[in-house]
């Protein structure tokens, strides 16, 4: 399978000889970008990173680059938001090395998919989304969305953050495994899990209520939905919609005690395949909301539609109307194909070289193909200053660390992050049964990761795959 010839002409043009600035992260999630933003823009950019992060980075000298300030929080999103805040508002000495570097200002900037301004720095976005399309984050308008484009899903109630109105929402929609339930955007978008919260028992209601109160004016109220947590990802483009493969969202249950159980976002995965009728039942999801989408607010580039696979079928619970990390793994068979600026391209309204349906083919024939699956955690309670990584062993679902005579079967990590730490587990894809959740492996990763490191994740439980028990795997 090759890469499409005019994608590259396209991003040449895009570029137009301009100095480019990457930023919107760490730097060792930054860097990849920089050998096809060198080969597009006739010059090596420029690299403004919020800290080093975890993983592989380059030495002195090897790029140009400035370390924003991490900021103090300790949740993911609250450090996302510090980040998106101190690139609308960059301190002086970024500005004198951007100055520097870029005298004239002809630069463009590479941004994150959360940034909506228009510039950074004086110098004009590529990549960024619209307020409107950011707007639609917000999970408690996500069912209108649902209706609107004919989605099927599950009973819910969009009540006061108040503990009555919580608690008789609940009541409503409750069958028989406690409810789910998940705040409004009035601080800026949320994700990761954090404000989301699992409610079986009058103290975590009243936990809940609480926490809801003190951050969000409305709740979306549903039924706890067992099954395999799960998105679809669709890509709009002018020219019609690309509706790519599921994706298995690692969503672990912290469920001991009374205080707040959360869900615990650990990673996704490729490597599972749901029975192929509710697979192209989640890309016909894609379809639909693609176009609602585009009737509402003329939206383009990826988005993902998170949910449930249950013993009924996919059940929607929220949406993300930008770049996420599964289109990212998805696209993991294709090294060389430049996903990131293609879709940068693509929302900024330039020609990509590609139509839907081409761009649907080469994604969806590479991913099938080409597995991958991995793990992730932030920890806050940690400071390293460099990555140590351990080789693994895998027996089934369990992970161990390699001795020093084994070959292993992937690696457990953990390094720098804006918050403290950041955990990351990579299997070797040939190590993992083909067809299979990986959820109960990165449980046992993070595990690993508390008696080696002292993370202190706790025990965390995987989703119950109730819809494939019993078929032939």
């Amino acid at each position: 399978m090759t890469q499409q010839p005019d994608v590259r002409g396209a991003l040449c043009r895009m570029f137009d000889g301009r100095p480019v600035v990457i930023t919107g992260g760490p730097l060792a999630g930054l860097v990849r970008l920089v050998p096809d933003v060198t080969e597009f823009s006739g010059r090596r950019p420029f690299v403004l990173a919020n800290g080093v992060g975890t993983g592989p980075v380059p030495g002195p000298g090897e790029v140009e680059m400035h370390l924003l300030p991490e900021g103090n929080s300790t949740s993911v999103v609250g450090s996302t938001h510090e980040q998106l805040r101190i690139l609308a508002d960059l301190p002086a000495d970024a500005l004198v090395a951007l100055d520097s570097w870029d005298p004239d200002k002809r630069a463009v900037v590479l941004a994150s998919p959360f940034f909506t301004g228009s510039e950074i720095g004086g110098r004009d976005i590529i990549g960024g989304r619209l307020p409107e399309w950011a707007a639609l984050e917000d999970k408690t308008i996500a069912d209108a969305l649902w209706d609107a484009a004919g989605v099927l899903r599950a009973t819910a109630r969009v009540v006061a953050s108040a503990y009555h109105e919580l608690t008789a929402a609940a009541r409503e929609v409750d069958r028989g495994h406690g409810t789910v339930w998940s705040g409004d955007a009035r601080e800026g978008f949320n994700g990761a899990g954090e404000f989301v919260r699992w409610v079986r028992s009058d103290a975590q209601a009243r936990a809940a209520s609480e926490f809801f109160a003190r951050h969000c004016d409305r709740v979306r109220v549903m039924p706890f939905l067992e099954g395999v947590p799960c998105s679809i990802h669709g890509v709009a483009f002018p020219d019609g919609v690309a509706a790519l493969r599921p994706v298995e969202m690692v969503t672990l249950r912290r469920a001991d005690g009374d205080a707040e159980p959360q869900f615990v976002y650990g990673g996704m995965s490729t490597h599972w395949d749901p029975p192929a009728a509710d697979r192209e039942a989640m890309r016909d999801v894609a379809r639909r909301v693609a176009m609602r989408l585009g009737e509402q607010v003329a939206y383009l580039g990826g988005f993902s539609v998170d949910g449930v696979l249950t013993a009924d079928g996919f059940l929607p619970t929220e949406l993300n109307p930008r770049f996420s990390g599964g289109l990212g793994a998805i696209a993991k068979g294709l090294p060389d194909f430049p996903l990131q600026l293609v879709l940068a391209a693509l929302v900024s309204g330039y020609d990509t070289g590609l139509t839907a349906g081409q761009f649907e083919q080469l994604l969806v024939e590479s991913a099938d193909v080409h597995r991958y699956g991995g793990g992730g955690y932030s920890v806050s309670s940690l400071h390293p200053t460099e990555t140590d990584r351990r080789a693994v062993i895998l027996s089934g679902d369990d992970v161990r660390l390699a001795r020093d005579e084994e070959q292993p079967h992937g690696e457990l990590m953990l390094g720098p992050s804006a918050i403290g730490a950041f955990l990351r587990f990579e299997p070797n894809a040939e190590r993992v049964l083909p067809g299979r959740v990986i959820a109960p492996m990165v449980a046992s990763a993070f595990a690993l990761a508390d008696a080696t490191w002292g993370t202190g994740i706790g025990h965390l439980e995987p989703a119950r795959d109730v819809r494939t028990v019993g078929r032939d795997r």
